[in-house]
């Protein structure tokens, strides 16, 4: 019963971790979405194993494990805090951050790829494609932000972006 209990808590906790990475680090909305949900499938299993005796045990077992594996990528502190104290660390705070932070960094990347194009109506397309990203990202936050007056900050960040896009490309 023991090397079943460690079976599933290792690969929830490597589904997690891995899920936790590409969270944080991607730039795609619908990549970010469905690892989400991912992660909340699994990420339960570590909230409910993380009471037994051998929970932390198998949690060292399986950073080790990686340590080994991919020497050159170390966990992140988010990660190890995630799968630690799953019960206490604030998963959707993470998401709603990470959804900030990706939408903040492909603004700036598509901005630098906008102004490389010559004329305004060749940036124009592009602009109107990465406003409707810059939605979808909005929305997810959105939807997902624990309480109505959480992310305030970012929600306002976002929305100043979307003007300034709107202000510089899209009025005469």
């Amino acid at each position: 019963m023991e090397n079943l209990f460690e079976f599933y808590i290792q690969q929830a906790c490597r589904l997690v971790l891995d899920c936790h990475y590409i969270i944080g680090t991607s730039k795609n909305i619908e990549t970010m979405k469905g690892r989400y949900i991912l992660l909340l499938e699994h990420f339960e299993t570590l909230k409910q194993g993380q009471d037994n005796s051998d929970y932390f045990t198998t949690i060292v077992n399986v950073i080790e494990l990686h340590n080994r594996t991919f020497p050159n990528a170390p966990l992140q502190k988010y990660q190890l805090e995630a799968i630690s104290d799953p019960n206490a660390f604030n998963l959707i705070e993470f998401y709603c951050n990470s959804l900030y932070r990706a939408t903040i960094t492909f603004y700036y990347d598509e901005a630098v790829k906008i102004n490389t194009l010559k004329s305004k109506e060749t940036q124009i397309p592009r602009v109107k494609k990465l406003l409707n990203t810059i939605n979808m990202f909005k929305n997810e936050l959105l939807d997902k932000r624990p309480t109505e007056n959480s992310n305030n900050i970012a929600l306002e960040q976002i929305e100043k972006v979307e003007q300034e896009l709107r202000k510089l490309f899209l009025t005469d």
